[in-house]
């Protein structure tokens, strides 16, 4: 069984016959390559989110520990996927001429690569200029793939920047013929590759868009039907939603060749809402652009100083107990603040004066097998689809394959154990605060042992929360918004929500926490009939909805914008947002879309009475 990150590459490896010249081919040395596997050198996140998808496996399933020139750079390429967003492309160009444009600690191929295409993009979507774009994108491919375009074989081996890479380039490239070879091989290899529907996702539907514009134009309906509805199911599963309007447009197009009227009808109003909702955002300064290159924006983050500033302060340890044989108390005081970076050695001391892996890559539970990981994420993606029985199973094995002893860990399953059982009303409501508080003192220590949550203080939702430990927080506001204690709710989410603020990382890089406080906000402003902060909170929601590509919710956002447009007393907008919110929670099969529906017929009634009048 693997034991460290590296370990499960190579076992990864071993299991796939990668050989090593495959994985580092145009990334790094051979050499170099057995340093990393053998944990000798660190090795970056890019260059690490590379290895890993060439085998096929999901970065996504840990958090990335960065110092502070490794996350400026990561930030600055979010700057340049929120300008893309919003459709600025001179913001782009000058962006790519900031120093933040090379990190000396990031791998400098990628970083290469990743600034070539961007300039294609510019060139071509400020100037036009097809023919210079297309340089860019081939110079960009030809960085880590050096036989490009020639035939690959099977042990060519490709990551997710380098597929957009190509993408890019198809969609300049006037060979038809080419484009239609390059699309199938592509579809097909991450179709092979990407079992782990959390990287699939990220690609597929970018190339279903393209593949369907040539297939539809080699009238192969039926091909353009199999493969738009493949990208449909991947994107409703998981919540990822990209190039949706371009698939849905192609969509019906080809149903309407294949003479099925019955799916035109419901997709034609599908497409219909997604567009008049893609306006409303681009109205709303958020952006109109749904298929743009978005790389590495999903993966979780946190910063080296905050983390040991956070761990140390939760167990309650001074920085002079902690430095003590490491470094001086003021060295200590520096590496907390981030003006100062522990070496590797020193790293290590401090992790394991707190107890915690001394790994640069972690998930919110510990375990040596990637396997594992892939159980938890199927658990999660089981829970957001309400598949309660197939949760309960899976949750069973994934207990069995972790060790409890490990508090994180029986934190957890305990967690997922409660939203499990509290879904199926298997928890008796007058348990339910003390059920949490004894799920939450597994980490937090110095919670009193009240089931009256009140009586905990303010002082409690200060600290600086892990992100299974916020998840038990909503868990304990649901269970006050089900005692209709609106305003207690209401007020630990904000302390919440404060404390994720205070962090140096962009909420964007933690949005799954971000929106799970922030849409429960925008419904308790709804109930405390504070209209003005429902819909600010809702559009919060929707805009980090949008950045991170994660629609899994939008419905309910959209609902609660809805809602409070209608407490305001603007009855126009409101239909308007119920009817988007209604159609999109059918497009995703979102088992609350009756509820929808009711709002926006009950609302449909008011506006006919009050034109009668």
């Amino acid at each position: 069984m693997a034991k460290t990150l590296y370990e499960m590459l190579y076992e990864r490896m071993e299991n796939r016959c990668v050989r090593q010249a495959d994985l580092c081919r145009g990334l790094c040395s051979t050499s170099a390559m057995s340093r990393y596997l053998r944990g000798e050198r660190r090795i970056d996140r890019m260059l690490l989110t590379a290895f890993m998808q060439r085998l096929g496996m999901s970065p996504d399933k840990f958090t990335t520990l960065l110092t502070e020139p490794e996350y400026y750079y990561f930030e600055w390429k979010q700057e340049i996927v929120l300008a893309q967003i919003r459709g600025d492309y001179k913001k782009v160009e000058c962006l790519l001429k900031d120093d933040a444009a090379v990190d000396r600690e990031c791998n400098e191929i990628l970083q290469e690569q990743f600034y070539l295409m961007l300039n294609g993009i510019v060139v071509k979507q400020l100037y036009g200029d097809n023919e210079k774009s297309e340089k860019f994108f081939y110079e960009a491919i030809k960085l880590t793939i050096p036989d490009f375009p020639e035939k690959f074989n099977m042990n060519t081996l490709f990551c997710l920047q380098e597929i957009n890479a190509i993408i890019l380039w198809l969609e300049v490239q006037p060979d038809k013929r080419k484009k239609l070879e390059l699309y199938e091989y592509l579809i097909s290899y991450v179709t092979r590759q990407y079992q782990d529907e959390l990287e699939l996702v990220k690609i597929y539907p970018r190339l279903a868009a393209g593949y369907l514009g040539v297939l539809y134009q080699e009238k192969r309906y039926y091909e353009c039907i199999v493969v738009s509805e493949r990208a449909f199911e991947l994107m409703f599963s998981t919540g990822y939603v990209m190039c949706l309007g371009k698939i849905l447009d192609i969509n019906i197009k080809a149903y309407k060749s294949c003479g099925n009227e019955e799916k035109i009808i419901d997709r034609q109003l599908q497409l219909e809402a997604w567009n008049e909702f893609v306006e409303e955002e681009k109205s709303a300064g958020i952006g109109d652009n749904d298929d743009i290159c978005i790389m590495d924006v999903w993966q979780e983050t946190e910063l080296i100083n905050e983390l040991i500033r956070r761990e140390r302060q939760k167990k309650g340890y001074s920085q002079e107990y902690v430095s003590e044989g490491i470094c001086s108390p003021q060295t200590f005081s520096r590496i907390e603040s981030g003006s100062r970076l522990p070496n590797p050695n020193k790293y290590k001391l401090i992790m394991a004066k707190l107890s915690l892996s001394k790994e640069y890559y972690f998930s919110s539970i510990e375990t040596s097998d990637y396997s594992v990981l892939e159980k938890k994420h199927n658990l999660e993606r089981l829970i957001m689809c309400e598949n309660w029985e197939d949760a309960e199973r899976e949750l069973y094995s994934l207990e069995k394959a972790l060790s409890l002893d490990i508090p994180v860990n029986s934190q957890y399953v305990r967690i997922m154990k409660y939203i499990i059982d509290n879904d199926l009303d298997k928890i008796e409501p007058k348990d339910k605060i003390e059920i949490l508080r004894q799920i939450l003192s597994m980490t937090v220590t110095d919670i009193p042992e009240s089931d009256c949550v009140e009586a905990w203080g303010d002082d409690i939702w200060l600290k600086d929360f892990s992100s299974i430990e916020i998840l038990i927080i909503v868990q304990i506001g649901n269970a006050l918004i089900n005692n209709k204690d609106y305003k207690l709710a209401a007020h630990i989410f904000e302390n919440v929500l404060e404390g994720c603020k205070r962090s140096r990382i962009k909420p964007e890089f933690h949005y799954r926490t971000l929106t799970l406080i922030i849409s429960r906000l925008s419904g308790l402003y709804g109930r405390l009939g504070d209209c003005e902060r429902e819909r600010s909170y809702s559009l919060e929601s929707i805009r980090i909805s949008s950045v991170s590509c994660n629609r899994d919710d939008l419905p309910a956002y959209i609902n609660n914008l809805a809602d409070a447009y209608e407490k305001m007393g603007d009855m126009e907008k409101a239909a308007k947002y119920y009817r988007i919110a209604y159609l999109c929670a059918e497009l995703f099969g979102k088992k609350y879309v009756h509820k929808i529906k009711a709002s926006y017929d009950k609302i449909k009634e008011v506006i006919f009475s009050i034109h009668l009048k």
